[in-house]
């Protein structure tokens, strides 16, 4: 097995860390309020977005701030430089395991949030409806499925000594290098093959609600196509900017969840630099909220007039009534309608 330790990727990933910590916790507090406080017209489907925003709060807290993980792949295993280890000295076992269950539980949000918009949508014409068990059964298992994947790697863990014995069969040139890793964690995938089980498991969880996901919006798109004629043009343009809004965020998520699933499939080969492609994928990873917070600002136009009061940009915007921005030092004025209808045309149109 070759493995490569760059001396200085530790130094860098732990810069990019932080410098995504900081800005990710700027932009979740500021969507977590919006949630909060400028989403009147969304009823109790913000709460679903609350805990959504929230679950993504969380992994980007404990990814970039607590955890820090440093990956040694091929092998599976790395270390951790985040305030659990070095501080609070907890094993990068139960990091691993901890952060395994806030990403999946991050999926199950967004599976949440998509099918109550879609229970919300398909009310229209009352068809696809579901009873009240069958929602509530469909909101509560996947949270079991989430638990059954996270236990199982929990139970893949070797003894340290099992590690020593690992590195002396497989990597004995980086035997005093690995020795003196913090919170070193390694896993044996032949004599604990449930870490690859635990791994696939959590793996297919995330690609069928995904899927899941994406079937649920052709069905919101198509229910809003066949019946923008009876709805008032009022509620039917509420549905389509939340769904919009919805949907780019789900798009972002999708995007940044890539690099997780390529490092599970890249586990099985051995190709140069992979200890730095990790580490990018997870950089990467890492950044995914701040996009996605991004994204849905831009697209739920409440939030966006909202910045642009905060910003002394507009007056009397909330409520989707015309707006003025206010160029400082002159006596134009530029309609927010114009502004607006510009940067429809930019947006797709569902």
């Amino acid at each position: 097995m070759h493995i490569e330790l760059n001396s200085n990727f530790q130094y860098v990933e732990t810069i990019l860390f932080n410098i995504a910590g900081c800005i990710d916790f700027c932009a979740n507090s500021l969507l977590i309020y919006l949630i909060l406080f400028k989403s009147a017209t969304m009823h109790n489907f913000r709460f679903y977005m609350l805990y959504f925003q929230a679950s993504t709060f969380l992994v980007d807290i404990y990814l970039t701030l607590l955890m820090k993980p440093i990956p040694i792949f091929p092998v599976i295993g790395g270390y951790t430089i985040g305030l659990l280890s070095t501080v609070f000295h907890v094993s990068s076992h139960i990091q691993m395991t901890v952060i395994l269950v806030l990403m999946s539980v991050q999926v199950v949000a967004i599976w949440c949030s998509f099918l109550r918009k879609h229970q919300t949508i398909v009310s229209i014409d009352g068809r696809k409806v579901l009873g009240t068990k069958t929602y509530w059964s469909l909101i509560v298992l996947p949270h079991f499925g989430v638990i059954t994947g996270s236990l199982m790697f929990y139970f893949s863990n070797i003894s340290k000594e099992e590690q020593i014995q690992f590195i002396r069969n497989n990597i004995p040139q980086l035997g005093s290098q690995l020795a003196q890793l913090p919170c070193l964690q390694i896993y044996d995938r032949v004599g604990k093959p449930i870490v690859i089980y635990s791994l696939l498991v959590l793996l297919f969880q995330e690609t069928f609600f995904f899927t899941c996901v994406f079937v649920l919006a052709i069905d919101i798109f198509t229910t809003l196509r066949n019946n923008h004629v009876t709805v008032s043009s009022g509620n039917m343009g509420k549905h389509r900017a939340m769904f919009r809004s919805l949907f780019a965020q789900f798009i972002v998520l999708l995007f940044c969840f890539l690099p997780s699933c390529v490092g599970i499939i890249i586990l099985i080969f051995d190709i140069p630099y992979i200890q730095e492609v990790s580490g990018a994928l997870l950089c990467i990873y890492s950044i995914h909220s701040f996009l996605g917070c991004i994204v849905m600002i831009f697209t739920y136009q409440p939030y966006w007039n909202t910045i642009l009061l905060w910003l002394g940009l507009s007056k009397n915007g909330l409520d989707g009534s015309p707006s003025i921005f206010v160029m400082k030092g002159k006596q134009s004025r530029l309609s927010i309608r114009k502004i607006r209808s510009w940067f429809n045309e930019c947006k797709v149109v569902f």
